[in-house]
């Protein structure tokens, strides 16, 4: 599958990245925490919440972006 994979990407025109499953789950991990409770993501995906924390949690553009733009009260 991982060649196919690959396959489809490169007709896509797109360049093809290492780790391809790895990262589509990593990515799918991380919008999955945005909206659910851990203990419901790790159940879905399959690991511990350790596990998550150590290599499926990604700090994506957007969180970076919205961390750069938040106010924060200082007392």
């Amino acid at each position: 599958m991982g060649t196919q994979l690959g396959r489809i990407i490169r007709h896509a025109g797109l360049e093809v990245w290492p780790k391809r499953w790895q990262n589509l789950r990593a990515t799918r991990a991380t919008e999955l925490a945005r909206a659910l409770a851990t203990h419901v993501v790790t159940a879905i995906c399959g690991h511990t919440e350790k596990t998550a924390q150590e290599h499926y949690r990604i700090v994506t553009d957007d969180n970076i972006q919205s961390a750069a733009t938040q106010t924060f009260l200082h007392r």
